[in-house]
């Protein structure tokens, strides 16, 4: 009788032993999947932020006029920066065979 008694008594606690382990294993992985989603969340955030600091036009309507006069005010300067680099490298190599 004491044998039933002592067999069902420890079942019970390695009923209620596994049942809390189970609750454990449920909520650590809850965890895991809330901590996936905050961070997939925060990466989503800053490519919503990073997208939104693009400059883009404020005041009223860009004429096609305006569109080309600001691409081809871009492109002389462009080809100034390079004429400059190359004035620069010229004279640099100058100074150069100068020495020798």
């Amino acid at each position: 009788m004491q044998a039933d008694t002592q067999s069902s008594f420890f079942a019970g606690r390695l009923q209620a032993y596994l049942k809390g382990g189970v609750v454990q294993a449920t909520a650590g992985n809850l965890a895991i999947k809330g901590l996936g989603e905050t961070e997939a969340a925060q990466a989503a955030r800053l490519l919503r932020a990073k997208k939104a600091s693009r400059s883009v036009q404020q005041d009223g309507v860009m004429y096609t006029e305006k569109v080309r006069q600001i691409t081809q005010e871009r492109e002389c300067n462009k080809v100034e920066k390079v004429q400059a680099a190359l004035t620069r490298a010229r004279a640099k190599e100058a100074r150069k065979e100068k020495l020798e």
